[in-house]
């Protein structure tokens, strides 16, 4: 989990650097930020404050902390997750619409298929290396 933290408070800003030490990353490399204002961002923003309708209320313990991180992390995991399942199914479903008509025609969609699938397969390998 990479985390950057963006506070007003300097004091909430150093306690939580100092919780968070080894999960620290650059905005733009972070999977979640945490801040102590609502900030509208693409990046996933965990909310701390005093008052009710916050992700973390104050005072915390690092322990909260890590276990407020952790379920919103793993839920992020799941939303992604379905969403790809949504694509995959979404896919099938092209797929099988393309099954309709000549033997040539259904013979391209399978192979454009192939080719999109072996392109996909070797990004994500290249990609993990």
């Amino acid at each position: 989990m990479k985390v950057f933290i963006r506070c007003e408070s300097i004091l909430l800003q150093r306690a939580l650097e100092l919780f968070l030490a080894e999960h620290l990353a650059a905005f733009k490399n972070a999977d979640v930020v945490i801040s102590d204002r609502r900030v509208k961002s693409a990046k996933k923003v965990v909310y701390i404050a005093s008052h009710g309708g916050a992700d973390l209320t104050k005072p915390f313990s690092r322990s909260q902390l890590m276990i407020i991180l952790e379920e919103f992390y793993a839920n992020q995991e799941r939303i992604e997750q379905i969403q790809r399942l949504s694509a995959q199914l979404e896919d099938r479903t092209n797929f099988s619409s393309l099954m309709d008509g000549t033997f040539e025609e259904r013979l391209e969609a399978l192979t454009k298929e192939f080719i999109k699938d072996v392109v996909e397969i070797t990004k994500e390998h290249y990609a993990k290396s």
